[in-house]
């Protein structure tokens, strides 16, 4: 972890390898060389009595203004009297997925009302192992943001302006601390989009890796109320997009109309991928313009219960809620001009929880378009209310994980919506990143749920273990031969573990003797042969046989809908599927060709029919290919699962 920049400097681009302090420049003057000398001369040096002693013969040296700071050590460098001249780097506090953040605030707060319970309200556990919000520009329009001395940003502050009845597009001010806040909100709201994590002090933020690019726009009338006019939220939107921002955060509206210029800007988000996430309003009324637009993704608020919030702004425009707390259960975060960690609620805290979800899936997937993020927003949202879209809730509740899932579905396939689901009693395909041990439970194309089983490199296995006629995820460990199973589908421990195999074995699940309860048996690669087990615990094969060729890809299913599953192979040199009707050895009832050289195959009952079907996977492009009869062909149903996953079916 590195360590935090001092000095409340400014930063820019262009710097070797990162941010660079643009105000001074670090120097050592040459051998014999006094620092009298360049304090004397005014040409070079407007502010002798800036230069400061660093340690022994370093120093640091003001910038005279108008000068880029690389611009002025190269000309310092091309002085006799000077040995070394270069930039002041910054140093930043480093976060990196997988991430699980040890911040007292957020650790074991879920049902906590006064710490973090709405950072557990949103699916972000299994977000974080693949996402913090790395390289992702989140602006915040607002009434500015000034990081906190107690938690504070793990990145710095980028792009600040302050748009405040200026006349023209250029700001009433830019560069550090332009935008510092004086009324506490805008702090907040950034604090929930990006406040540092994993730090272990108080709290985290949804994308902690995220850049915050702070416009202040507000300012406190005569009675003390925070007001901006829409021609400043205009400038500032303009300031985002020109400077690089890829989600758009406005936790204010405007109540009675829209406006032509703002139109025109979200427009122009839009088709540059950047996406804007606006708050509903806090009246119980209709949705504030800019959220009830249709480009925008209008945010609603729930309290600590996870249902709607009365004072959440509804109807038409309401697209999904997050948590906005309420009196007794506010939103915590860091905000400086408040005092230091506060609770807020409102349809202002709910929206910046939807811009870090938005954050990590742009993190992960920056091409993604704007109706994909949507779309997956849409499709794996907790619908808490009325089923579908309704006027308090939206589409539902956000979920990170799936919703990162989901997206990756979308751009993989060229979608905006997920909209495949697998027939009524079918199988269906869940994949999991072996590397993470992360599952993804799928119905089709859309993500059911998510959650971290098994170590990097386990074997993943589904099957119905206990006959309660729900498939649940298991792991084979070939490096020891240990089978690992659950009885439920979520992170935990397993419920049956036992040791069956030899290293390098593969294994084989089924229900082999048409019980109801599936089991683990292996096919030994080097031999060609089968050893089944109908029991889950330790021992010796109840029987043996040989079946194919060495090098064969082993699998299993119910071929001919007796109620039992018997072995089958697919030969990777050709392509070649030999299904045998009996768990025994003999020729083939079943031989045919399907996929292609480098497919992965699986089995399960793809139309509900009770009879067991073959399916491939396809590393190359991500797409699964599921046929229903036992013979060639082209696929009955095919969609995009992703790249670098591992196929298992299942009747979850």
């Amino acid at each position: 972890m590195g360590g935090e920049a001092g000095g409340g400097a400014g930063t820019a681009g262009g710097g070797p390898g990162g941010w660079y302090v643009e105000d001074h420049v670090v120097v050592r003057m040459g051998r014999g060389a006094s620092i009298q000398a360049l304090e004397a001369d005014a040409e070079v040096v407007d502010d002798p009595e800036g230069i400061e002693p660093l340690f022994d013969d370093w120093y640091t040296v003001p910038v005279p203004k108008g000068i880029d700071a690389a611009e002025f050590a190269a000309v310092l460098e091309e002085r006799p009297d000077v040995e070394v001249a270069e930039l002041d780097g910054v140093f930043e506090l480093l976060v990196a997925a997988p991430f699980y953040p040890n911040d007292p605030w957020w650790v074991g707060q879920k049902n906590n009302p006064n710490r973090q319970w709405h950072m557990h309200r949103i699916d972000l556990v299994d977000a974080w192992r693949r996402t913090v919000g790395t390289g992702v520009k989140v602006a915040v329009i607002d009434t500015g943001v000034t990081p906190g001395t107690l938690d504070g940003f793990c990145r710095l502050l980028v792009d600040e302006a302050e748009f405040y009845g200026s006349e023209s597009s250029p700001p009433v001010e830019s560069g550090p601390g332009s935008a510092a806040d004086d009324d506490g909100h805008g702090s907040h709201v950034a604090g929930t989009i990006a406040q540092c994590g994993d730090n272990g002090r108080f709290g985290t933020g949804v994308a902690p890796d995220a850049s915050i690019m702070p416009i202040d726009v507000f300012r406190p009338g005569s009675d003390g109320k925070q007001t901006a006019t829409a021609s400043d939220v205009a400038r500032a939107m303009r300031w985002a997009i020109d400077h690089g921002a890829r989600v758009i955060n406005i936790s204010a509206g405007f109540q009675g109309g829209s406006f032509h210029y703002i139109d025109k800007l979200i427009e122009e988000a839009w088709s540059e991928k950047i996406v804007i996430v606006a708050a509903a309003g806090n009246n119980g009324g209709a949705v504030f313009y800019p959220a009830n637009h249709p480009k925008v993704i209008g945010v609603g608020a729930t309290g600590f219960g996870d249902a709607w919030a009365t004072y959440s702004s509804n109807g038409d425009g309401l697209d999904f809620v997050a948590p906005g707390g309420s009196q007794s259960s506010p939103v915590w975060q860091e905000s400086p001009p408040l005092g230091g960690w506060v609770g807020m609620y409102g349809t202002s805290m709910a929206a910046p929880h939807v811009a870090g979800v938005v954050a990590l899936m742009k993190s992960v997937y920056p091409n993604a378009s704007v109706a994909q993020v949507y779309g997956a927003l849409k499709c794996t949202a907790l619908d808490i209310n009325t089923p579908g879209w309704d006027s308090l809730t939206g589409w539902g509740l956000i979920q990170a994980a799936k919703a990162l899932a989901s997206l990756g579905q979308l751009v993989g396939s060229g979608k905006a919506s997920c909209d495949l689901t697998m027939p009524g009693g079918a199988d269906r395909v869940a994949t999991v990143d072996t590397g993470l041990a992360q599952w993804t439970l799928w119905d089709g194309t859309v993500p059911l749920t998510v959650f971290t089983y098994g170590k990097a490199g386990d074997i993943p296995l589904m099957g119905d273990w206990d006959g309660d006629g729900v498939a649940t995820p298991g792991l084979y460990r070939q490096s020891d031969g240990f089978v690992y199973l659950k009885n439920s589908s979520k992170a935990g421990n397993a419920d049956v573990t036992f040791y069956f195999g030899r290293s390098g074995d593969i294994p084989v699940v089924g229900d082999f003797d048409g019980d109801g309860d599936d089991t683990v048996s292996v096919y030994r690669p080097s031999t060609g042969r089968f050893y089944i087990k109908n029991e889950l615990k330790d021992g010796w094969a109840e029987y043996e046989f040989v079946f194919g060729r060495p090098g064969d890809i082993p699998f299993a299913g119910d071929w001919d809908g007796d109620g039992t599953d018997t072995v089958g192979l697919r030969r990777p040199s050709d392509g070649f599927v030999y299904l045998r009707n009996s768990n025994s050895a003999g020729w083939a009832d079943h031989e045919f060709f399907y996929g292609r050289n480098g497919d992965v195959v699986f089995a399960g009952d793809w139309d509900g029919d009770g009879e067991d079907g073959v399916g491939v996977y396809r590393p190359s492009t991500g797409m699964v290919y599921l046929r229903n009869p036992l013979s060639s062909g082209n696929a009955n149903i095919q969609f995009y699962i992703g790249k670098g996953v591992h196929p298992v079916a299942g009747a979850y």
